[in-house]
């Protein structure tokens, strides 16, 4: 994680120059706060929120019920399967499978071997969703994303799993809209 923060904010820098927000979902909850923290220790100014979505809290040690990134792959997708990735061609056609296995291995790994590091840094709004029914990221531990930030925090329960990204793409999409535009009015 530490490794690729600095060229993730090196190459967004551009973007960052008036307002802006950072979503992540899954492990990219802990990539959009991880780099929130970043751009802020490099000068840029507060982010006007930080969406995490499905993903646990940054000190959360274990992140997944087992290590994945060191499975097999036919293990490795039975377990995305088992977190809800529904089977699908980029899961089971072997040749898509083979391209694409080896980034989602490395976004787990960074995932299970990262380590948090406090800091009170972000005085941004955290804003969460969480699955109604995602086992791995529950409302009531996403609650607990309003400890990382001197900044408001709100948690939204979208229906679905952990990736209820997917089914509910424009419900999210919504929520975000919402939140901003909140944000931007001033009700944060």
């Amino acid at each position: 994680m530490r490794s690729l923060l600095p060229d993730l904010v090196n190459a967004l820098g551009r973007e960052m120059c008036g307002a802006w927000a950072v979503f992540g979902h899954s492990f990219g909850g802990l990539l959009a706060y991880e780099f929130a923290r970043a751009a802020i220790k490099d000068g840029y100014q507060q982010p006007e929120a930080v969406f995490v979505s499905a993903c646990r809290p940054p000190d959360v040690s274990t992140r997944f019920p087992r290590t994945l990134h060191t499975l097999s792959d036919d293990e490795l997708v039975q377990e995305l399967e088992n977190l809800g990735a529904s089977p699908n061609p980029v899961l089971t056609d072997p040749e898509t499978r083979r391209v694409v296995l080896p980034s989602v291995r490395g976004d787990i790994q960074i995932c299970e071997t990262y380590k948090f590091t406090p800091d009170d840094s972000l005085e941004a709004p955290i804003v969460a969703f969480s699955g109604t029914d995602d086992p791995h990221a529950e409302a009531a531990e996403m609650k607990r994303w309003k400890e990382f930030t001197h900044g408001p925090f709100s948690l939204h329960s979208v229906e679905g799993g952990h990736f209820f990204l997917k089914s509910q793409s424009a419900a999210l999409m919504s929520l975000v809209k919402e939140r901003l535009e909140a944000i931007w009015s001033g009700a944060r």
